[in-house]
């Protein structure tokens, strides 16, 4: 069979679940498809629904083929770092999910307030929207492509400008990969990258920020941490509850800088503190318990009876009358409500 694809590589699995099958990677005469499904594969073995991520080697011929199979196709959540050729499925945990979505509303709520002022901070703030997971991909192939966890973007700039990532058990030097690779790949218009990093069995909980950083002397751009691994919850599993310390971001961090540029300074800030991520992170862990005790509860079997599936019940004559008579009703109700709303009109 010819390989339409053109892939002439092979996927090899860096590190999966113990209980994933030892099946070998197709070969190199496989279809982009099937170096696809075997990916999917070792993905259906690993879920646990507690989070994690599959590694796999996988050179950049290869994932051109294999990058509309798993995201467009399998829907899978993927980092590719091309210098290093690794491919990076995530693995969503539920409670992830649900301390991001706490965390999401709490900076929306935060820029709603701002868009409610009059003035340039308000007018800015207008413009800002929560884009979620939406694929990144850099212009630049050097920099591979990414699905944050959330993000938000400025209706006037290309690109969301400020990323969050929510990692389990990730290793320091792969969310600094994911905030170069962002910021980098982007020209600088990600502006600010927010990596969580909160493990399942342990209650210690971190979060990071990274931001583009320029040398005065050479010019140079590097990616710094200017918030590094602040816990906001310990070991013990107590919160940090030390006055001002949290996640603070610029209002100007929501855009790129030429969008930016039209509004002036707006001096507004965005601050969730280590009380408030850690109160997120409980609320998560404790949904995600009642959610499992729930369905392990046992009781009684339940009886239940299935309807037997027949065509489409025919309607009688008499059945269409009473339907007419029904939406002759619901119109004349209607009628009603329209006058009496017209009548207590100011106009």
């Amino acid at each position: 069979m010819s390989d339409s694809s053109g892939v002439g590589e092979q996927v090899t699995a860096l590190s999966t679940s113990p209980d994933a099958p030892r099946t070998r990677p197709p070969t190199d005469k496989r279809h982009a498809h099937d170096l696809a499904a075997y990916i999917l594969q070792q993905y259906e073995y690993a879920t646990s629904g507690k989070g994690g991520r599959l590694t796999f080697h996988v050179t950049q011929k290869v994932w051109s083929s294999l990058e509309p199979v798993l995201l467009r196709d399998y829907k899978l959540s993927c980092d590719y770092f091309p210098r290093a050729q690794r491919l990076v499925v995530r693995m969503h945990s539920q409670k992830h999910e649900n301390f991001i979505l706490k965390l999401g509303s709490r900076i929306t709520a935060q820029l709603g307030v701002i868009a409610s002022e009059s003035g340039p901070a308000g007018d800015f703030a207008k413009d800002i929207e929560a884009v979620g997971q939406a694929t990144i991909r850099p212009k630049n192939p050097g920099y591979g492509t990414h699905d944050p966890d959330a993000s938000y973007r400025h209706l006037g700039s290309p690109l969301p400008a400020v990323v969050i990532e929510v990692a389990y058990a990730q290793r320091g030097c792969t969310l600094r990969a994911l905030a170069e690779d962002y910021i980098f790949g982007s020209l600088l218009k990600i502006r600010v990258v927010v990596g969580f990093d909160i493990s399942y069995r342990k209650k210690r909980a971190t979060f990071s920020v990274w931001r583009p950083v320029q040398n005065p002397d050479n010019k140079v751009w590097t990616v710094e941490a200017t918030v590094a691994n602040r816990v906001f919850r310990h070991d013990n599993g107590e919160p940090n509850d030390q006055e001002g310390l949290g996640l603070t971001l610029r209002l100007e961090d929501f855009a790129d800088a030429r969008t930016c540029q039209d509004f002036g300074a707006m001096g507004r800030e965005i601050f969730v503190s280590c009380g408030e991520l850690y109160q997120y992170l409980e609320r998560a862990e404790t949904t995600l318990d009642d959610v499992e005790s729930t369905t392990s509860e046992q009781g009684s079997p339940l009886k239940m009876h299935h309807q037997a599936i027949t065509p489409e019940e025919q309607l009688t004559e008499s059945d269409e009358e009473a339907f007419v008579e029904d939406e002759e009703r619901v119109s004349v109700r209607l009628e009603r409500d329209d006058a009496s709303y017209e009548g207590n009109s100011p106009d």
